[in-house]
This record gives structure tokens, sequence and C-alpha cells, in this order.
């Protein structure tokens, strides 16, 4: 008889992580070159409010998108599939009902909240997705 094959970790938290926090890094980079003006680059702010406040939302940007990758292991597959929903309709529609409700105030959300939104939510419906596609077919090969 053939020995089993050790259980083997599930790495894709770990995967969802580094592909997040490599989204968020390539965002601020991005963010952070003036490109209006091609012959002389130089640093914009993020916020407007100088280096610390762009460093702490950046920190906030990593640790959100941590956090949406933990909860792919930790949530129901239903309730990923809901939650990533909600952040993706907030993430596309959130700034342009504002806008549409009151047209005369000067409102606008920096680009790295509205991208880490919707990749989070990108994240969780397609973990959710995975997750009940994956135990259905499991569950036809066990039967």
């Amino acid at each position: 008889m053939k020995p089993e094959p050790p259980e083997q970790k599930d790495v894709t938290p770990w995967v969802l992580a580094c592909v997040g926090v490599s989204v968020v890094i390539g965002i601020v980079v991005g963010q952070f070159f003036d490109t209006e003006h091609p012959g002389r680059l130089h640093l914009v702010s993020l916020t407007g409010q100088g280096p610390v406040a762009d460093l702490l939302l950046v920190l906030a940007a990593v640790l959100v998108v941590l956090a949406g990758a933990r909860m792919t292991v930790i949530v129901r597959p239903h309730w990923l599939i809901f939650l990533g929903l909600v952040l993706l309709a907030t993430g596309f529609g959130g700034s342009s009902l504002v806008n549409r409700i009151s047209p005369d105030s000067h409102f606008s959300i920096s680009f790295l909240p509205a991208a880490v939104t919707d990749f989070i939510g990108a994240v969780l419906v397609g973990s959710g997705l995975r997750r009940l596609i994956w135990r259905e077919k499991n569950k036809r090969t066990i039967d």
C-alpha cells in the first residue's frame, strides 16, 4: 500500500497578501510621480498633507489588504461574496453617487483608498466563489 501524501497547507491567503501589497506599492509609486509635465518629474503628495499623512495612508492600505487576505480564510463563502460585492459597489459607485446627490460639493477621494476597496472586494468575491465551487466539486467526487 502507498502511504498517503501529507496534508498541504493552503497558501492562498499568503499569495493574496503578497499580491495585494504589491498592488498597493504599485499604486503608490504610480501616484507619487506627476506625469502631466513629462520633462520634469517630481513627487506629488497622495493626501496633500505631507509625507507623514502619506505614509499613514500607505500603511493603512497595506493593513486593509492583509486583513482582507486573512478574511478569505475565516469568513464563510456566502458572506465573502456579499461583503465583496458591497465593497465593489462602494468603490465603484461611492464617489459618483455623492457627486449626483450634491453636484456643487467638491468631493474627491484619493485613488489609493478607492483602488484598495475595489481590490479587496474583488478578492473577497473571487475567494468566496472559489470556495463554493471547489466545495461543490469535492462533494461530487466524494459521493
